[in-house]
């Protein structure tokens, strides 16, 4: 969910693998929709589309835990290695 809320990692962590599944066969896209999503960090694959809809962020995060409590620890960047990227308004290289 792009609430800005949820930690979303497993849905992108699962999202990469149903591409990596097809790689052989092309591979795909990733299609995230407008909200701002919270990861933390994952690991992408080759021949995978990764598609931001006007006004979607991805924002990094790493999750700590502190005293029993959950904390939410927002990083200053995503580093993406092997993929396009490619947004509503503009593509990227």
């Amino acid at each position: 969910m792009g609430d800005n809320k949820t930690v979303n990692t497993g849905a992108f962590e699962a999202a990469v693998a149903a591409v990596r599944a097809v790689e052989g066969d092309g591979g795909g896209q990733i299609i995230v929709g407008p909200g701002i999503w919270l990861t933390a960090p994952f690991n992408v694959t080759s021949h995978m589309t990764l598609f931001l809809c006007q006004d979607a962020s991805i924002v990094g995060i790493q999750v700590l835990s502190i005293e029993g409590s959950l904390s939410l620890n927002f990083q200053t960047s995503i580093a993406i290695y092997n993929c396009a990227i490619a947004c509503a308004s503009k593509s990227l290289p």
